[in-house]
């Protein structure tokens, strides 16, 4: 099945691709908030609140992964607050798709689009999504018990 948060859960990673040597120029650790977009078969809006530890920032480093896809990107050029990737991500079921994106970050905030191309039951579908994001604060709220 396609899932239709495809975006939030495949660029979240993306936050912090720039190169260890660049670290110092990628997002903040703290608390963020999302707008996600997606246009694939069907239109979906949806906001997401997340807490990136310092930590996660470095993992995100490594390269993008979610519990959803894994994704390889053969194009990776991220760097002075621009981001382009183009590449493959793979779902738990093996369907694949081809992933473009392009965006600008700052510290504090990101915006991103992505161009998705995917053959399901022998269909081509292609679809587009875009992610807003901003840095809420430095701190993460406490996890309720």
């Amino acid at each position: 099945m396609i899932r239709f948060r495809l975006l939030a859960l495949m660029l979240a990673p993306v936050l912090g691709l720039a190169a260890p040597a660049l670290a110092e120029n990628t997002i903040l650790p703290g608390y963020w908030e999302s707008r996600n977009h997606s246009e694939l078969l069907i239109s979906q809006d949806s906001t997401d609140r997340k807490c990136i530890t310092p930590a996660q920032v470095e993992a995100y480093l490594t390269g993008p992964t979610n519990r959803h896809y894994s994704c390889t990107y053969d194009h990776r050029a991220v760097g002075g607050g621009s981001v382009n990737l183009a590449g493959q991500c793979v779902d738990k079921n093996g369907l694949r798709m081809s992933v473009g994106i392009s965006g600008t970050y700052t510290p504090e905030s990101f915006h991103l689009k992505a161009k998705l191309h995917t053959i399901f039951a022998s269909l081509p579908i292609d679809g587009a999504a875009s992610i807003d994001a901003h840095r809420v604060s430095a701190d993460c709220p406490m996890a309720k018990p």
